[in-house]
């Protein structure tokens, strides 16, 4: 059998897997209504801001599942990081986003156009993992940040509760991430951007079926986040 040529290996290597992953289809995949400008946003982020702003490089996007809903958690230390979540992702997300961020009308509509929903920090949102829980029903992935808040540290902080509760009612799989890079890119106390390379690494669901084998006691939730938290930390480069 002939040995593929080194142009053509040397192009293989060269696509970055997120660019693979650009069209319509596989932003819609059923479980979304297309959606105009988180296509067109997506793409520009893929073609251009991504490999030239950031040298975005996406490991292990084979993880996020084709189909049905999904909980898609990561660490959080920049603002960028939703943006980074949406282009490594081969689909289309939903976002959990601090209320005061849709304060401002028209950045309101801006980012509720991006599928972004208010959630309230200071007290248990009950509304928000409604929501949450409808939109993984109905098919859909919904990104969230476990901690809560960007981490001042750079370090993983402990994980809310909610994220193991939206886990275990609904049953869709939880898949975890590391970005790396956005804390040089886009600083906790900086509103610039600045040129960073940046890298998301999707890992495999976590395991908590066996969690939903019995009843659901508060020590099985804890269980749950510790596991969630233990799994994107695992995937922190060392």
């Amino acid at each position: 059998m002939a040995e593929p040529s080194s142009a053509s290996q040397s192009s293989q290597s060269k696509a970055p897997e997120y660019v693979m992953l650009a069209s319509a289809k596989s932003l819609n995949l059923i479980t979304h209504r297309f959606n105009p400008i988180y296509f067109f946003l997506r793409l520009i982020g893929i073609y251009f801001v991504g490999p030239f702003c950031f040298h975005l490089k996406v490991n292990g996007a084979h993880n996020i599942p084709r189909t049905g809903g999904f909980v898609f958690v990561s660490n959080h230390r920049s603002h960028l990081d939703p943006v980074m979540l949406g282009l490594a992702s081969p689909r289309m997300l939903s976002f959990m986003a601090r209320d005061s961020l849709f304060q401002n009308r028209a950045f309101s509509w801006f980012i509720k156009s991006l599928n972004a929903n208010p959630i309230k920090r200071e007290k248990a949102d009950l509304g928000a993992l409604k929501l949450g829980m409808r939109l993984v029903s109905e098919g859909k992935g919904l990104a969230i940040f476990p901690e809560g808040t960007r981490s001042v540290t750079g370090e993983l902080q402990r994980g809310k509760p909610g994220v193991s509760l939206l886990a275990l009612k609904s049953g869709v799989p939880v898949i975890p991430a590391w970005i790396e890079g956005t804390q040089n890119a886009m600083p906790r106390n900086s509103n610039k951007i600045h040129f960073a390379p940046v890298t998301v690494t999707i890992g495999p669901p976590v395991r908590l079926d066996d969690l939903l084998e019995g009843p659901l006691y508060r020590e099985t939730y804890e269980e749950a986040l510790k596991r969630v938290m233990a799994a994107i930390k695992a995937l922190c480069p060392a």
